[in-house]
């Protein structure tokens, strides 16, 4: 059985992380995610569509892994990834950490 994370540990990565993000679409969607922005309302801020709002949310996802955090939400199905349409676009693709 697997521990839970400490919510003060929690807290202080994901500070570090976003401290971290060079590019300005990465960082603006992970603070108004914690401002409590929907998919929705994001993407109408941004001007960006669905796809690539899904790309910088798996982006994010992927490195917060790496980070150390543990995810907490169920994995995407089998029926939505089917779904999806071709990706356009994203100001934040091929964006490196290593800048």
């Amino acid at each position: 059985m697997k521990r839970r994370q400490n919510n003060g540990r929690r807290y202080q990565i994901v500070r570090e992380f976003v401290k971290n993000i060079r590019d300005d679409t990465t960082r603006m969607v992970c603070f108004l995610y914690i401002k409590g922005y929907k998919d929705g309302e994001i993407r109408r801020t941004l001007r960006i569509g669905k796809p690539c709002l899904k790309q910088i949310k798996d982006q994010l996802a992927f490195d917060l892994l790496k980070a150390g955090i543990q995810n907490t939400e169920q994995p995407i199905s089998a029926q939505e990834r089917r779904s999806e349409s071709e990706p356009e676009y994203c100001p934040a693709e091929n964006v490196s950490d290593s800048a």
